[in-house]
């Protein structure tokens, strides 16, 4: 069954990057195709923690959520502008994007459904509070990896933002548990893809943005 619905644009960015092809070649990546995700009982208790973690939102929170959702580069770029740091969310984007495929490439490979996909399974009332519209699988945590890839990227030349940015790449892994469209492990393991590519990352940065 497949759970989630790769968009076109995801089929052809898997397709068409030199970046994920090279990383394939040399085996970069095959660690991570065999990871096991949770079993029956653990999803369980994941969609449970996910019930009551939506019931302590409210509205001011929710409308961040649905920001991260939606407009995530845009809110990258005012993060690092309240820590003096200017750069334009579509530098951002064409920055980070550059890493973009890894993930959906793993979505394809694991095709683990939503947690709202799975909790009527269960009989667990979760539903979603964050309307959004991807249509791809939930393992990896897709913005969770992004974030990672946006501190990774922007710590290099301000490494003083280290700790300031592992705080709003959590932050906005909580807000795809806070709005039940992405499981604890989702996140758990968009943390581990990082820290296995992480050399590979700073190797490809030196190679294609500093031209060494």
């Amino acid at each position: 069954m497949i759970y989630g619905n790769p968009s076109y644009q995801s089929v052809q960015s898997i397709k068409n990057s030199l970046l994920l092809r090279e990383w394939n070649r040399l085996g970069v990546l095959d660690p991570l195709k065999n990871m096991p995700y949770p079993d029956e009982t653990e999803t369980q208790q994941e969609l449970q923690y996910l019930v009551q973690l939506g019931n302590t939102v409210d509205a001011p929170r929710m409308e961040y959520i649905e920001r991260v959702d939606k407009e995530l580069f845009t809110v990258m770029s005012e993060y690092l502008a309240s820590y003096g740091v200017t750069e334009d969310a579509e530098v951002i984007r064409e920055r980070v994007n550059l890493y973009d495929p890894i993930i959906d490439y793993l979505k394809v490979i694991y095709n683990r459904p939503r947690p709202f996909q799975t909790a009527g399974v269960y009989g667990i009332p979760l539903y979603p509070r964050l309307k959004t519209d991807a249509s791809d699988s939930s393992y990896p945590g897709g913005h969770t990896l992004l974030s990672l890839y946006f501190r990774h990227i922007y710590m290099q030349s301000h490494p003083d933002l280290a700790r300031p940015l592992m705080r709003f790449v959590l932050d906005v892994a909580k807000t795809r548990e806070e709005g039940g469209v992405h499981h604890p492990s989702d996140n758990l393991f968009s943390m581990r893809i990082y820290k296995h590519i992480k050399p590979w990352m700073s190797a490809t940065h030196n190679f294609y943005i500093k031209g060494t």
